[in-house]
C-alpha cells in the first residue's frame, strides 16, 4: 500500500477518529487545529472551585458497530473500567408552565383542555405525506393546525428565531421533536402499533422504546474531555502529529489535484489527502475556487453556554438533563453534572450548564444573561430560592447554529460534494459535509468511509 500524506483540518472528535483510521493503515497523518486544545465542543474545563464543566452537553452513546466502538471506548474491560454506563438518558421537560418528569418530549396535555382535545383529534385524523420536506406543511399535515400553532410554532420560534414556514423538517430530528406526548400511556402503546401514529406519538417514559445501544460518560474528574484525551492518546500512539494554534491559509493544487497546504505559521506541507472538517466556504477561499451561488445567505443563531455552580445542592437530583421548551424562558437545555456521574466528589459540586440558542444581539449583554438564567433556574425549581452562585462562566459562541431552511440543508451537502469534485484529494467530513448532524451518525459515516 502506498503511504498517503494526510492533513486533517479541524480537531474535533470526528477528525481524531479519521486520523486514527488513516494511521492504522500506516499513512502519514497530521491534524491542524486553530485552537490550543482539540475536541471542539466535546471539551471540558475545571474551574478554580474544582468543578468540571463540559463545553458541549453531550453524553456519547455506543454506535452499534463493534470495531468502531472498540476504537471509541476500548474493549469491554476498558469500557467498564473507564466509563459510567446509562441504558438511557434520564430527562424531564418543561412546557406551558409544567414539568413532564418522565420524557424529553412535549406533553400536549399541558395545553388548555379545549385546545388539547382539538389538537388530539387533528393529530389522529391528519393525512399528511411523509415525503413533505417543508416544515410547516409537514406539521399541519401530520399534527394539524392546533398543535402546529400552539406547540410547534412557539417552540421553534424560541429556538431558531423563525416560524416553521421557511424551515426544513430536519428541525424536528435535530431537536428531537418528531413526536409529542398525548393521550394515556396505554392508548399510546396501542396506537404506536400503527406506523402512522408511531411517527407522531411518543412513549410517556424515556425507558420505553429507548435505543438498544447504551450511553457512556468518562469516570474521574475530567468530564467529557477525558474521552477526547483518550482518543487523542490513541492517535498519537499511532504516530499522528498534532499542530495546535495553527490554521490552513492556502490549499495548493495543480490540474485540480491537491499537492500541499500553507499554514498560518508560514510552513508549507506536502499532502495528497486533505480531510476538511470545518466550514466549507473557507476551503473554497483557501483553494481559490469560485464559490458556487447558493441563493440567500444562511442565517445563524448564537449559542450561549452558562456554566454555574451553587452553594446548595440542585433541587433536581435525578435527571441527567432537562429540556425547557417553554417559549417564555430563555433557557433551553440544562445539563446536571451531579446526576451524570455517581462519583461522590462530583456530586457535591452542585454544578450545571445551561444552553441557550438566541440572537447575537441578545447574547451580547452578559450581565443580563446571567441574571436571567439565574432567575429562570429558580423559577424552574432546578435550584432553591436561597441558592447562591459560587462560580459562573458565560460562554458566547456567535453565529454557530444554522437556521435549518431547506435551502441550507441542500446547500451544505452540495457545497461539500462540489469541493470534492473540484480538487482531487479533498474530502469533507463532520457537520461540514452536510450529510449528518448527530455525533454518532458523523462517527459512523467517517468509519464507513475511511476504515
Amino acid at each position: 500500500m502506498t503511504q498517503e500524506k494526510v492533513i486533517i483540518v479541524g480537531g474535533g472528535v470526528v477528525s481524531i477518529l479519521t486520523a486514527i483510521l488513516y494511521a492504522q493503515k500506516k499513512h502519514d497523518v497530521t491534524i491542524i487545529e486553530k485552537e490550543k486544545n482539540l475536541g471542539g465542543l466535546l471539551s471540558s474545563f475545571t474551574a478554580e472551585t474544582g468543578a468540571t464543566f463540559d463545553y458541549g452537553t453531550h453524553i456519547p452513546g455506543k454506535t452499534g458497530i463493534t470495531e468502531l466502538d472498540n476504537i471509541l471506548f476500548g474493549n469491554q474491560h476498558q469500557e467498564e473500567e473507564n466509563y459510567y454506563r446509562s441504558d438511557y438518558l434520564k430527562s424531564e421537560n418543561f412546557f406551558n408552565g409544567e414539568w413532564f418528569k418522565t420524557s424529553p418530549l412535549i406533553n400536549t396535555a399541558s395545553l388548555p383542555q379545549d385546545l388539547y382535545n382539538q389538537g388530539i383529534i387533528e393529530l389522529l385524523t391528519s393525512t399528511g405525506s411523509d415525503e413533505e420536506q417543508h416544515l410547516h406543511s409537514y406539521l399541519t399535515g401530520h399534527f394539524g393546525e392546533t398543535l402546529t400553532n400552539h406547540v410547534y410554532k412557539p417552540v421553534i420560534q424560541k429556538l431558531l428565531g423563525e416560524a416553521p414556514d421557511n424551515l426544513s423538517i430536519e428541525v424536528l430530528r435535530t431537536f428531537g421533536l418528531q413526536r409529542l406526548i398525548g393521550l394515556t400511556n396505554e392508548d399510546t402503546i396501542e396506537l404506536k402499533k400503527i406506523p402512522k401514529y408511531d411517527s407522531r406519538l411518543g412513549y410517556h417514559s424515556y425507558t420505553q422504546g429507548s435505543p438498544s445501544n447504551y450511553y457512556l460518560y468518562p469516570k474521574g474528574a475530567n468530564g467529557i474531555g477525558q474521552w477526547v484525551n483518550d482518543l487523542l492518546a490513541k492517535a498519537e500512539e499511532l504516530g499522528v502529529k498534532i499542530m495546535h494554534s495553527t490554521s490552513v491559509i492556502e490549499i495548493h493544487h495543480e490540474n485540480n489535484v491537491l499537492n500541499s497546504v500553507s499554514t498560518s505559521e508560514g510552513s508549507s506541507i506536502d499532502c495528497n489527502q486533505l480531510i476538511w472538517s470545518i466550514a466549507t466556504p473557507l476551503a473554497y477561499k483557501c483553494a481559490n475556487i469560485p464559490f458556487p451561488k447558493t441563493g440567500s445567505p444562511p442565517k445563524f443563531r448564537t449559542t450561549v453556554l452558562a456554566h454555574m455552580q451553587f452553594d446548595r445542592p440542585l433541587e433536581k437530583n435525578f435527571p441527567q438533563y432537562l429540556l425547557c421548551w417553554d417559549p417564555d424562558f430563555l433557557s433551553y437545555r440544562i445539563t446536571l453534572y451531579p446526576n451524570i456521574s455517581p462519583d461522590s466528589e462530583r456530586n457535591r459540586m452542585n454544578n450545571l450548564t445551561v444552553e441557550i440558542l438566541t440572537s447575537a444581539e441578545k447574547a451580547s449583554d452578559i450581565d443580563t444573561l446571567k441574571e436571567t438564567i439565574y432567575g429562570e433556574l429558580k423559577q424552574l425549581q432546578v435550584i432553591s430560592e436561597s441558592a447562591n452562585i459560587t462560580y459562573d462562566k458565560i460562554q458566547v459562541i456567535k453565529n454557530t447554529f444554522p437556521v435549518l431552511t431547506p435551502e441550507f440543508i441542500e446547500s451544505a451537502s452540495n457545497l461539500s460534494d462540489k469541493l470534492e469534485e473540484s480538487v482531487k484529494g479533498i474530502k469533507v467530513i463532520g457537520r461540514a459535509s452536510g450529510k449528518a448532524f448527530f455525533i454518532n451518525d458523523l462517527l459512523s459515516q467517517a468509519y464507513k468511509r475511511f476504515a
